[in-house]
């Protein structure tokens, strides 16, 4: 439903700019996940994130430098070895428009690079949480063993990081993609889900039962799902059909079975409401007997 994707790293000094491409961990996908799910929820669900404040905190806000070892960084790895760090100056372009799903926010880090020796090369830099705070903090490497990057005397380097937030849910009445993580003017801007409805309508129309986060059951299933259940009754209104064996091919499009499915997000800070919609066939879904359970996800984007 939200997909994440670095677009691109520079790394630059004064006589040439290096442009690459890096993979962000899973446990970035849970933090992107821990921002969209109702705080108290989130908060339990994700505890090793719950006592960052999301006001002034932004995922990338630190860059991580290591020379001369090299280091094999997996997905789940939530750590790396580094000899310098860098705060980072944080942006973001927010060019969306009504019905654009899409953010692109860009990082800048300035190493000056003191007491590193001239002629080590860069094998690898990382982006995350502060170290010095957090167990947890790598949220994405990028191995640079073989880009013959080096420190030289009096160069500086900057690093520009830009990544991409977006969505393939459908906005309704006018909305748009406010609701994705974004950090700007120093606050986390992100919308937290509230609601779920299921509609007998195909792009959220038709009869709707509303089912609130309170009343619902929330379990994460691994890096970047979680499993929502709670819906007792799938079928909207009154029919004859026996539930028990729902869904067949041989059931008509009768007022009842459900084709599409309304997600609330309530914005943090202003607390306006954003809807948006997906059709029951995008999205990932289990029944048993009589009960439906909806996946909701953030999965790493293509490049």
């Amino acid at each position: 439903m939200i997909k994440v994707r670095n677009e691109k790293v520079e790394i630059i000094n004064k006589n040439k700019k290096i442009t690459l491409h890096n993979r962000v961990t899973d446990l970035y996908l849970d933090y992107i996940m821990w921002q969209m799910l109702p705080a108290s929820i989130g908060d339990a669900m994700y505890p090793d994130f719950a006592g960052q404040s999301d006001s002034t905190f932004a995922p990338f806000s630190y860059s991580y430098l290591e020379f001369v070892t090299t280091q094999t960084i997996a997905d789940t790895d939530t750590t790396m070895n580094y000899d310098v760090k860098s705060s980072g100056l944080t942006t973001a372009d927010i060019s969306y428009t009504i019905g654009d799903m899409n953010k692109t926010i860009l990082y800048n880090y300035d190493f000056t690079l003191t007491g590193i020796t001239d002629g080590n090369k860069f094998t690898g830099v990382g982006f995350g949480r502060d170290a010095d705070t957090e167990t947890d903090y790598l949220l994405s490497f990028i191995d640079l063993d073989k880009c013959g990057i080096k420190k030289y005397d009096g160069i500086g380097y900057i690093i520009n990081r830009y990544d991409e937030i977006y969505s393939v849910q459908t906005p309704m009445n006018n909305a748009d993609g406010s609701y994705l993580p974004t950090y700007v003017n120093n606050n986390m801007e992100h919308g937290r889900l509230n609601a779920i409805s299921l509609c007998y309508g195909a792009n959220g129309t038709g009869s709707t039962y509303r089912y609130y986060y309170k009343d619902l059951t929330f379990t994460r299933l691994s890096a970047g799902i979680v499993e929502v259940e709670g819906f007792p009754n799938f079928y909207i209104g009154t029919t004859d059909y026996p539930q028990t064996d729902y869904p067949q091919t041989d059931y008509p499009l009768q007022e009842g079975k459900v084709m599409s499915v309304i997600f609330e997000y309530i914005l943090d800070i202003s607390g306006a409401t954003v809807k948006t919609y997906v059709n029951i066939d995008d999205l990932d879904t289990t029944y048993n007997d009589t009960e439906l359970k909806i996946k909701l996800k953030v999965e790493r984007g293509e490049y």
